[in-house]
């Protein structure tokens, strides 16, 4: 039997996997994974672990990575999978491809390079409380997952550059089709992003 902390939830690894694999037949990956989680730390508080089992576990939560799109965690881990079986498993690999082509797509080559002084100068300003970048007045409201705040408005979007939840309205002051978590990024971002703002204004 699993043995249980005082809230009755399971501190056995085993456990935690078992419940992790129910989850995913449920098709709930994101809970899934944070129980995968849960069996990898009780997985490091045991003093001998096999190897293979800590590398099941990893690829279990990595499958889940990969179901809900979150490729940044499918990258980490399958970096951690190659590492633990050095570089020998081809699952992982296609992980790590698949996780770094939607990671560049996300980030063009273009944009990754440090934009000019003259391009940053010409980046139009920013609308919102936002515009040094931090969540400004924050809305007690907000909770980052509505489609819309029901007390302020603000739109619960995502930054145009880095992709991170933008939960106040924080968008281009010529288009206002895209929204930025800080004016970093909104900088970083304005030499892909000019190309889309001319032409929507055309």
């Amino acid at each position: 039997d699993p043995a249980f902390g005082n809230d009755g939830e399971p501190v056995d690894m085993q456990e935690y996997v078992e419940r992790g694999n129910q989850m995913v037949k449920a098709g709930r990956f994101k809970a899934a994974a944070g129980l995968f989680s849960e069996a990898l730390k009780a997985c490091s508080q045991q003093r001998a672990v096999d190897l293979d089992v800590e590398v099941d576990i990893i690829k279990s939560r990595a499958k889940c990575w990969k179901a809900i799109g979150c490729f940044a965690e499918l990258q980490e881990d399958a970096q951690k999978v190659l590492k633990l079986t050095g570089n020998r498993d081809q699952e992982a690999l296609d992980w790590l491809r698949a996780a770094e082509e939607n990671l560049s797509r996300r980030r063009p080559v273009s944009d990754a390079k440090a934009p000019s002084a003259a391009s940053l100068a010409q980046a139009p300003p920013m609308t919102g409380s936002n515009a040094l970048g931090g969540f400004g007045a924050k809305c007690s409201q907000c909770n980052g997952l509505a489609s819309k705040c029901a007390q302020c408005g603000a739109g619960m979007e995502r930054c145009g550059y880095c992709s991170q939840p933008v939960s106040r309205a924080n968008c281009c002051s010529r288009c206002h089709c895209t929204y930025y978590c800080g004016r970093e990024c909104q900088r970083s971002h304005w030499k892909v992003h000019k190309l889309v703002c001319q032409s929507a204004l055309e």
